[in-house]
């Protein structure tokens, strides 16, 4: 599906709620939650980096991790390391133990983790002149990474970690938190970010295409 900035919904970043880890060891986010079920099978989060420290652990769930602040991360596994720049992104088990270290400062990053039992997803790096709403998502969204701080016509000041919202998932939407216009600054399709997609576990990859 072609988009347009007329054809998206905008969430602020300031607009969304801050909470606490589940292992208190910083704050996070929500952007969106699976609520077809008693028990929701994904959430789309944006955490806060302030220190270093150990990910909670969401085992069961598979975990997409990608940076949306201008300081790199590096997460230490049990065997190895990633160092991740702006704009990259990693996927691993949600029950992994992960250690988060910050080398050049706090940042910003954003989570996709799912019931792979479920439902299935992705987070792909892009500029906004590439996104296209991907065929037989159940929802997708933007997410705005190394934004210029620039007004939009509201005059606010949009930055990373505001999202536009493609698809809305039915079940679930964060309407108090929208904003009636999109960025003005998308005019510029070199912004970067993610696109992230949320499917159905059944859906093959020939009907994604």
């Amino acid at each position: 599906m072609t988009l347009s900035l007329e054809t998206v919904h905008c969430l602020p970043w300031r607009n969304l709620e801050a909470v606490r880890w589940k292992n208190g060891g910083g704050t996070t986010r929500e952007v969106a939650c699976d609520a077809s079920a008693s028990e929701p099978g994904w959430r789309l989060s944006i955490a806060d980096l302030d220190r270093a420290g150990p990910f909670s652990s969401f085992s069961g769930w598979q975990r997409c991790f990608g940076v949306l602040g201008r300081h790199p991360v590096t997460l230490a596994f049990g065997d190895r390391e990633v160092g991740l720049s702006l704009a990259e992104s990693v996927v691993f088990s949600g029950g992994e133990p992960v250690d988060c270290r910050l080398p050049e400062g706090p940042s910003l990053a954003l989570n996709l983790m799912f019931d792979p039992a479920r439902w299935d997803g992705s987070m792909k790096p892009c500029h906004w002149d590439d996104v296209v709403c991907p065929k037989g998502c159940e929802a997708a969204w933007f997410v705005l990474a190394a934004c210029p701080t620039q007004p939009s016509q509201g005059g606010c000041t949009w930055m990373a970690g505001d999202t536009l919202v493609l698809k809305s998932h039915p079940a679930r939407r964060n309407e108090r938190c929208f904003d009636a216009s999109a960025p003005t600054f998308l005019a510029d399709t070199s912004v970067a970010g993610f696109l992230i997609a949320i499917y159905p576990a059944q859906l093959s990859s020939k009907e994604r295409k």
